[in-house]
């Protein structure tokens, strides 16, 4: 299994809770709190993957359907469809048209929420869609990771290793670096 490790190095005193945050493109993907002298693991060869979407149509909130892929590259389209005098709020799966990419389209009149899960880890990316619009979500093995400890953001660094390990400790200023190995 490949995985990212989150390391907190920070001891003593002060060393408190690393909140390390894992970024995919735009998108926050993942938030995992390691403890002092900790470690977790985030499974990255996942192939499992889950989609649902969520809006409005006026006082009433629509929920779709839940759909299941293993493509790295698929659309995803969030459509209301009039049905025998009712409406069904749907979401489709076609394939990619973006190397690397999910595309979240959205038909409807209003805003669209996306919500993409890898089924058995925290990853997790969530987009708001404007009516008519789109957005892609980044599937490539690329991430910027930045972690908060005791109220403190370290500097962000780029991990393109499905199997690195970034490390949390405490720098010769009262700050905290990241270290990507």
């Amino acid at each position: 299994m490949r995985a990212i490790t989150f390391v907190n190095d920070v001891s003593g005193g002060l060393g408190g809770l690393a909140d390390f945050r894992l970024f995919q493109g735009n998108n926050q993907v993942a938030r995992i709190e390691v403890a002092p002298g900790g470690k977790a693991m985030l499974p990255t060869d996942t192939k499992s993957i889950v989609a649902q979407a969520f809006t409005a149509m006026g006082e009433f909130n629509l929920s779709s359907n839940v759909v299941h892929f293993e493509e790295t590259a698929v659309t995803l389209t969030a459509e209301v469809l009039e049905q025998v005098g009712y409406y069904d709020f749907q979401l489709a799966v076609s394939p990619g048209t973006e190397l690397n990419a999910i595309v979240c389209e959205n038909t409807w009149r209003s805003p669209v929420v996306f919500k993409i899960v890898h089924t058995g880890t925290p990853f997790e990316a969530v987009t708001i869609v404007d009516a008519s619009n789109s957005a892609r979500i980044s599937t490539a093995s690329q991430w910027n990771v930045l972690a908060i400890v005791d109220g403190i953001t370290t500097s962000k660094v780029a991990v393109t290793d499905p199997d690195a390990t970034i490390t949390v400790t405490r720098d010769n200023y009262g700050g905290y670096t990241l270290t990507v190995s």
